[in-house]
């Protein structure tokens, strides 16, 4: 059976991975926008360029959006 985010992914034309479909599955359980860091912690080990990387392909395909705060902080 096909994971539950795959055609979310797949109707940005993003190539579903492991990564992708972690991360995606962490910016939706929350209620506000996480930074990177955030993110990064709510997956434990995971490597920070590829967490990176796969939030800037999300908002690159239109998946999700970069809100950038006053202080410089920017979240997804």
């Amino acid at each position: 059976m096909a994971h539950p985010q795959e055609d979310t992914l797949l109707a940005k034309q993003i190539t579903p991975t492991p990564m992708r479909l972690l991360v995606l599955d962490v910016l939706r359980r929350q209620s506000a926008a996480l930074s990177l860091a955030d993110v990064e912690q709510q997956l434990g080990h995971a490597d920070r360029i590829t967490v990176h990387r796969t939030l800037k392909t999300f908002t690159d395909q239109g998946l999700v959006h970069r809100v950038e705060g006053g202080s410089g902080a920017v979240k997804y």
